[in-house]
């Protein structure tokens, strides 16, 4: 049976000597693991058709036993060049794909999170938004999608409303934030900034990226909230994010 629908590259690797897996989010399948047979042939359709980050429409022929379908048609709907150019806007749209790529199971359609990736990998590809300021703002929507909302305005342990203007140490193991009352030093041991978690809120609360164009972040600040989101990644999806932090260590 051949299927068609659009879909995102997250990963390409090679299958042969001419053949590729690539791994897609798609519209109404989640994450799609696909083989395009003689993709690497100087004659083959497929020459161009597709890349990392492209939004493409796909035509495969759908497996019913658990495996690689096969690619029949590819044909790129939105291709972000400028991120063939632009290293940092890659380097965000690399992380925000392996995350994506790593957290979603075969065969679960996410639409939600599809539509989300196509929307942060837009901004991307345009050099309005700081890339690391953009890369929060998707990880506080993507873990808001999966149910995992950080908890930035009460704390962790007796659920009070948190004090701003003073740093707040972050609770082991539920990476929330402690107040005052809370924060003992066998609880606790890192520290958020006021200033972090107030930029947090404003991501948490921001609908689109877009207006985030003229919010401006320190490398200090930028620190300090990537760090706190990949800490609680780390421990709520039980993943090793280093494509996060290596994003992190580049864009500051």
């Amino acid at each position: 049976m051949i299927a068609k629908t659009e879909a995102i590259a997250l990963r390409i690797h090679p299958y042969s000597q001419t053949s590729h897996v690539v791994t897609w989010l798609a519209q109404g399948w989640g994450r799609l693991p696909t083989i395009i047979k003689g993709a690497c042939r100087p004659k083959s359709a497929f020459l161009g058709q597709y890349d990392l980050f492209y939004t493409c429409e796909l035509l495969f022929y759908e497996r019913e036993t658990a495996g690689l379908h096969i690619a029949k048609e590819c044909t790129p709907l939105t291709m972000r060049s400028q991120l063939r150019h632009d290293w940092k806007g890659a380097c965000a749209a690399s992380a925000a794909t392996d995350l994506v790529g790593r957290v979603l199971p075969d065969h679960a359609p996410q639409d939600h999170i599809y539509r989300l990736l196509n929307v942060v990998l837009d901004e991307a590809a345009r050099p309005e938004v700081s890339p690391l300021l953009l890369l929060c703002w998707f990880d506080l929507h993507c873990l808001a999608l999966l149910g995992f909302t950080p908890p930035l305005a009460q704390c962790a342990s007796c659920a009070s409303p948190l004090p701003g203007g003073q740093p707040l140490r972050i609770a082991t193991p539920s990476v929330g934030l402690l107040c005052p009352d809370c924060r003992t030093p066998s609880l606790a041991s890192r520290r958020l900034p006021p200033d972090a978690r107030q930029i947090l809120q404003r991501l948490q609360a921001s609908p689109a990226p877009a207006e985030l164009r003229r919010l401006r972040v320190s490398a200090t600040q930028a620190a300090s909230m990537l760090d706190y989101l990949v800490l609680f990644m780390e421990m709520h999806l039980d993943l090793s994010l280093t494509s996060h932090r290596i994003a992190g260590q580049m864009l500051q």
